[in-house]
């Protein structure tokens, strides 16, 4: 993987060093078949005279923009033109008035979209065919003295037929100006998503100096490249003055990239210098110039500071991102380098190539980014994959532990069961089968007694085994299965048994357990009022309660129940087993008989919880 890196960057840094050496040798593309000049007579404000070739060299350009120039130029023709001759003119950095043959036929100080000396590209003029003549024709550009520190440029021109002049300058005004503004569109985009990337990472110091990077070379590239209104036009100096600003933001972007934090006085130093040069401005403490020359220098060393500080980062501290940015960032600072050494004069050159550099570093930017992204997203999928396979066996040993807290619970419940089942025949069976054991001792020919018992325990049994089969909301059928069973036996001894469910109330929660208990209740009364009324007629009715839940009534015609008396071990049971079930046993004697009421809740407890 070093090596791989390693080669990547071996071919970034050619791929750069190309770049920079082909921008520095652009050349505008030129007609195959028109009519060149390549010489002119320069014309001087304090009338001197030279004869010079075209381009001019860098002196002759300083020597022009210090004083009002003008350049002659003659174009020989056999004879007069049968078709519409066009003048190709270069880009020439200031505004300029061209006449022919002494009369004026063009003034480029005209309203116009891009200003000079960055967007202003080659101009197609035609030469009206009124004034051209056989020989030699006279054309002369004349310039103002220059109001800036850039010189004006003045190129080969070239004459000829629209056909053979429009397609080069179809070529020509796509490079010079359209190739721009799509790079100023691309800045545009990319600083409104930073910014975006910015307000919901605020935190992020790297996305901060991209931010500002980002915001600074915009306003500064759109206040260079569209033209002001003359009432506006003071403020591009001010806009000049923020071009160190955006070379100490790319500074901190550089020291971001390599995860170093950028020191305090590096943001300082960006919101000082452009402060302090505009203020100087406005004084009168410094010229307009020399706040160009000043911006110009400060941001072409501090682009090279931060291509030092990438290169540092991509060769000591082997940071991929550093190297994907060095290359494209070396090539601006160079193209910078050489446009500002060709607008002052000590260049020969066409055109400013900088804007052509910024998209190259804007792509290397959404490659990092990008990247950053994807690494990111890999590591969220690692993490998550991991989580995964952390959640899948929490999972699985949960499932495991449900799995035996299901056991243990039907173990638990199991249990239980037995257990009532084992309390439930020893209060019930266990005792019938000892009375008739003790019964056939003491008195073997007793056969009706002991066959009573017997009946009896066998009617628990079979109280107990049919319990098991009730499910909730089944009260009732317990009810009617226990009338069933009573009824023939209490028919045999002469007891009349009135029984009536129709009002029963809805009672939920009903398990095995919980209705034996009520059964067993009722069984109880019934037993009581037989053993000790003797009664001979019993009323059983199930109703609504007063207030919620259901009631259980056993009357019956035999002796009072005693009020007072504790009744036994038979009663307590009975009211033992009332509470449990969440309800109340009440016993009411009256005249002729005794009445015991049962109380019930809507919703019985889960005894085995």
């Amino acid at each position: 993987m070093r090596r791989l890196h390693r080669l990547g960057g071996a071919i970034l840094a050619v791929v750069a060093m190309g770049a920079a050496i082909a921008g520095s040798f652009a050349i505008l593309p030129e007609p195959a078949d028109a009519i060149v000049v390549d010489r002119a007579v320069l014309q001087l404000e304090s009338g001197s005279v030279r004869d010079i070739r075209l381009p001019p060299s860098a002196a002759e350009r300083r020597l022009a923009s210090a004083q009002r120039a003008a350049y002659l130029l003659r174009v020989e023709l056999a004879s007069p033109p049968g078709e519409s001759l066009f003048l190709l003119i270069p880009p020439t950095g200031q505004d300029f008035t061209l006449s022919l043959n002494g009369e004026p036929i063009y003034d480029s100080d005209l309203r116009r979209i891009w200003a000079d000396p960055i967007m202003r590209g080659s101009l197609l003029v035609r030469l009206p065919r009124s004034l051209l003549r056989a020989g030699s024709n006279e054309l002369i550009f004349a310039f103002e003295k220059s109001r800036t520190i850039i010189p004006a440029r003045m190129g080969r021109v070239f004459v000829g037929g629209g056909s053979a002049l429009a397609p080069t300058f179809k070529l020509r005004n796509l490079i010079e100006t359209h190739l721009k503004v799509a790079a100023l569109a691309a800045q545009t985009l990319f600083a409104i998503g930073i910014l975006i990337a910015y307000l919901y990472r605020p935190r992020d110091r790297l996305f901060a100096w991209l931010a500002a990077a980002a915001l600074l070379t915009l306003i500064v590239s759109t206040g260079l490249i569209v033209e002001l209104e003359s009432a506006h036009s003071f403020i591009r100096p001010h806009i000049i003055a923020l071009l160190p600003a955006t070379g100490l933001a790319t500074i901190g972007v550089a020291l971001g990239l390599i995860g170093r934090r950028p020191p305090c006085a590096l943001a300082a130093a960006a919101a000082a210098i452009p402060v302090v040069l505009s203020s100087a401005l406005i004084v009168g403490a410094i010229s307009k110039e020399a706040v160009a020359s000043v911006s110009m220098a400060l941001n072409l060393a501090a682009v090279a500071v931060a291509s030092g500080v990438l290169a540092w980062g991509a060769l000591r501290r082997q940071s991929a991102d550093a190297g994907l940015l060095l290359a494209p960032v070396f090539v601006l600072a160079w193209f910078q380098t050489r446009d500002a050494g060709m607008l002052l004069g000590f260049f020969d050159g066409e055109i400013v190539i900088a804007p052509y550099a910024r998209p190259l570093v804007l792509a290397a930017l959404l490659v990092i980014l990008m990247r950053s992204l994807a690494l990111s997203l890999d590591k969220l999928d690692r993490a998550n994959e991991h989580l995964n396979a952390r959640l899948e066996e929490r999972e699985a040993e949960l499932a495991a532990l449900h799995l035996e807290e299901r056991r243990e619970a039907a173990r638990l419940v199991r249990e239980e069961e037995r257990q009532r089942l084992t309390r439930d025949l020893h209060d019930g069976i266990s005792g019938h089968l000892i009375s008739i054991i003790a019964m056939a001792e003491r008195s073997p020919a007793d056969a009706r007694f002991i066959e009573q018992l017997a009946r009896e325990a066998l009617d628990d049994l079979r109280l107990v085994i049919n319990s098991l089969d009730l499910e909730d909301h089944e009260l009732p059928l317990a009810l009617a299965t226990l009338r069933e069973r009573l009824a023939p036996r209490l028919a045999r001894i002469g007891v009349d048994l009135c029984w009536s469910n129709d009002g029963l109330a809805e009672v939920s929660g009903v398990t095995p357990g919980n209705a034996l208990m009520i059964l067993r209740i009722v069984q109880e009364a019934v037993t009581n009022a037989i053993k000790h009324g003797p009664a001979r007629r019993i009323v059983i009715r199930a109703g609504r309660a007063p207030v919620d839940g259901a009631v259980i009534t056993i009357e019956n015609d035999g002796r009072p129940f005693a009020v007072g008396a504790s009744g036994g071990w038979g009663v307590e049971n009975m009211r033992q087993r009332a509470r449990r079930l969440g309800g109340d046993l009440e016993i009411c004697a009256f005249d002729a008989g005794t009445r015991v009421t049962i109380t019930l809740p809507s919703r019985l407890p889960d005894l085995n919880g």
